[in-house]
């Protein structure tokens, strides 16, 4: 196990001979911070940035963050170019000696607070994230603090409507579960009385999962925890006492409802 900390580079107030004060930290984490997203970081950028940690005895072993670039999550424009650029700054870090690369791959936001200096009650401060406080914000406008400047609030406004269409089209393929408790039962009924009974099952909320032809049909079926007594109450009038469901347990599950 190694201990190190992040650095944002020359421009950060906690300099290299602060970190090298801290006991028990022999490395940094950091990056380069002058290149556009997606583009690819100059060896010598890499190289100097290498010498000037290890000039203060501290290793650079870990890079946070090569961005990922939007076109890649999107898979749209330009995204094979920007691939291409990810894996040749790969080998530009591994050749720096660098052992550990880090990503986020989230959409436009790779992490957000709402505040960088909540003072703690000894006396630190520490980063800190109120709901209320993004929940307010502009998501097409909005910045928060500690960001870099990669996208202006056009370029954020944009992403966040392709995010948002990607998302509606995923979820409309993927349909919506409802999350709660359901019982699992099985309902085996005679092929004469199988329209009968799959007819009556949605006046119950019971959803047919699956369906097995033998002697007679069997149906495993889910409807909400507590409908039991009602769908076999409906069960045996249909069937003239005929057809039950019999319980096979009761679980906490997502049921598709569109």
């Amino acid at each position: 196990m190694k201990m190190a900390f992040r650095w944002y580079g020359d421009d950060d107030p906690v300099t290299l001979d602060y970190i090298r004060q801290i006991p028990c930290v022999t490395g940094v984490v950091t990056a380069i911070y002058s290149v556009p997203v997606g583009e690819v970081w100059p060896q010598e950028a890499i190289d100097k940035m290498k010498r000037a940690i290890n000039g203060k005895g501290l290793e650079m072993e870990v890079i946070e963050s090569v961005p990922v670039h939007e076109d890649i999550k999107l898979r749209r424009g330009d995204f094979q170019r920007y691939i291409d650029n990810y894996k040749e700054n790969i080998r530009r870090l591994s050749k720096a000696g660098v052992k550990c690369i880090c990503y986020n791959f989230m959409p436009v936001f790779d992490w957000t607070r709402s505040g960088l200096n909540q003072p703690l009650p000894d006396g630190s401060n520490a980063l800190v994230y109120y709901k209320d406080d993004v929940d307010k914000m502009d998501p097409t406008k909005m910045t928060l603090p500690g960001w870099d400047a990669s996208y202006t609030p056009d370029e954020i406004g944009g992403l966040v409507r392709a995010y948002t269409q990607g998302a509606q089209v995923a979820v409309a393929a993927a349909g919506v579960q409802r999350m709660s408790l359901y019982t699992v039962a099985l309902i085996a009924c005679p092929y004469n009385l199988y329209d009968i009974v799959t007819h009556l099952l949605p006046e119950y909320d019971c959803a047919v999962e699956e369906t097995d032809y033998g002697a007679d049909v069997t149906l495993t079926v889910t409807l909400p925890a507590g409908g039991e007594d009602r769908l076999n109450a409906g069960l045996a009038e249909a069937t003239a006492g005929t057809v039950y469901a019999e319980v096979m347990e009761t679980k906490f599950m997502g049921r598709r409802v569109k």
